[in-house]
């Protein structure tokens, strides 16, 4: 078997037609279950007050962009905060306590609001906060405070059928960033949720004047984290997970060939 490595061209016509501020906010794999040898890739960018979307089939190896939906508010999406879950991509909406939903099948663009919390609690409009899918597949939401505590809500249903963001209680991991760093006050924030692994990345400025930065790993459900790396890099560190197409996982005359990814 011959393994080659494929890159896709960024689609030149999604910032046609757009306002100002364009920018991508973020690349999703999608692996339809029903087909082993076809992939695609969704791509979500943004204008002002707009968001339009983009999907690359493996079939054609062509982008199909499609057209631009108003979503209200103004400057309220950054890179990198969202998520595929479920088939749908959700983006944080940070100016206006709302979450904007993309239909990957059929491409309509809704909101889901987030939990009405006190300001002191959380600020939707000053913290960074981002969205992830716990281990069963459920949407979450997750922000990390400055007392090094993690928060965590999750979406799920009522016994109505209504939709609602149940709080999930970790305790403080002050005590277990202290030990690991040596320092008791940084900026502490939330880089990826997947499948309920969480990471987050830790940044202080040292006594010497000098940017130290941890990566860490959390299990929702567990009261553990792992440290990963540290440095003195320049600000965050991000993972980098590679999700395996099934198309790249196949038999070759009879010979089981299997491939497996690690965090």
């Amino acid at each position: 078997m011959t393994w080659a490595a494929d890159i896709i061209s960024l689609p030149d016509d999604v910032a046609v037609g757009s306002l100002t501020g364009f920018l991508f906010l973020g690349f999703h794999l999608l692996c339809p279950e029903e087909s082993s040898r076809s992939f695609g890739v969704v791509c979500v960018g943004a204008d002002v007050s707009r968001v339009r979307a983009a999907v690359f089939s493996s079939a054609t190896r062509d982008w199909v962009v499609h057209p631009w939906v108003e979503i209200g508010g103004e400057y309220g999406l950054n890179y990198g905060a969202g998520a595929l879950v479920n088939g749908s991509v959700y983006c944080p909406f940070y100016e206006d306590s709302r979450v904007i939903r993309i239909n990957t099948a059929t491409m309509d663009v809704s909101s889901l609001d987030l939990p009405s919390l006190p300001s002191w609690i959380i600020d939707y409009g000053q913290v960074d906060f981002i969205v992830g899918d716990t281990k069963d597949g459920e949407l979450c939401m997750l922000y990390a405070s400055d007392d090094f505590h993690l928060h965590v809500w999750i979406r799920g249903v009522d016994g109505d059928g209504i939709g609602v963001s149940v709080p999930l209680l970790i305790p403080s991991l002050s005590a277990q960033i202290e030990r690991t760093t040596g320092e008791s006050e940084g900026k502490l924030r939330v880089v990826q949720a997947r499948s309920g692994c969480v990471y987050l990345c830790m940044i202080c400025i040292t006594p010497a004047d000098t940017q130290h930065s941890w990566l860490f790993y959390h299990s929702l459900g567990t009261k553990e984290i792992e440290l990963m790396i540290n440095g003195t890099f320049d600000y965050c560190a991000y993972p980098y997970i590679m999700a395996w197409p099934p198309c790249l996982i196949c038999d070759d005359e009879g010979t089981a060939h299997e491939v497996e990814g690690s965090h």
